[in-house]
């Protein structure tokens, strides 16, 4: 989550807008995926604990719940959601290059 802060963060103080959107589209939308895939693993981790492999530490399990609000929300479930705001967000104010570049024309003309 934090890369995709700074790559957001970057996009947002750069000064073409639309060309910036476009650009960090291809750059946070796949690290959003990755986040997507291991979120929900760690979710499914929580609700089925036989699952686990080796992978995590001995004192620090991946089943371990540190919370749980309304019987389902917890930190993998709030990182899911928040991985999958960040695409939805990105792919609903993706333009093509075609689109771009008609729309600087069109600001050019006025």
């Amino acid at each position: 989550m934090y890369p995709l802060a700074v790559i957001l963060l970057v996009a947002l103080v750069r000064k073409n807008k639309v060309a910036a959107r476009q650009e960090v589209t291809v750059y946070a939308v796949p690290l959003a995926a990755v986040g997507i895939v291991i979120s929900l693993y760690h979710y499914l981790l929580e609700w089925n604990p036989t699952w686990e492999t080796n992978v995590c530490a001995i004192d620090v399990p991946c089943t371990t719940i540190w919370f749980r609000q309304f019987g389902f929300v917890s930190l993998p479930f709030m990182a899911l959601c928040g991985f999958v705001s960040v695409v939805v967000l990105l792919c609903t104010t993706y333009t093509k290059n075609s689109e771009v570049e008609e729309t600087a024309e069109q600001l050019e003309k006025v």
